[in-house]
């Protein structure tokens, strides 16, 4: 269940029907989306996500880092999580939703701070 512990994703999608009829909680959720800050990285990386692998529903965990252009998928293997980095100019794939975006779409009006050694590079 997202909300147990006051576990609150930046984004998620279920495709689990009874999930359609919960208003306050989701059981079932194939992807989640965190969004990375200074203030939430180690949490996102660690305890949260230590948690949502025990949803058996989870198929990919997405982490969008706010202050440069970085974007890592984890995704459900039958023996363990598979770590995709995802190039600078990669399309986001999302297989267990059969999605796919351009990253200038994922950072569509997101502006970097420019005294950031890194920031809008991972190079």
């Amino acid at each position: 269940m997202i909300n147990t512990r006051s576990i609150y994703p930046d984004v998620f999608v279920t495709c689990d029907p009874a999930d359609a009829g919960e208003r306050h909680a989701k059981r079932a959720p194939t992807v989640i989306v965190e969004v990375l800050s200074d203030a939430t990285e180690a949490y996102d990386r660690g305890l949260k996500f230590a948690r949502y692998r025990k949803l058996p529903s989870l198929r990919d965990y997405v982490l969008i880092d706010s202050r440069r252009r970085v974007i890592e998928l984890y995704c459900r293997q039958e023996d363990g999580w598979l770590f995709r980095p995802l190039a600078p100019d990669a399309p986001l794939v999302l297989p267990s939703l059969q999605f796919s975006c351009d990253t200038d779409d994922v950072y569509e009006d997101v502006r970097f701070d420019v005294s950031e050694p890194d920031a809008g590079h991972d190079d």
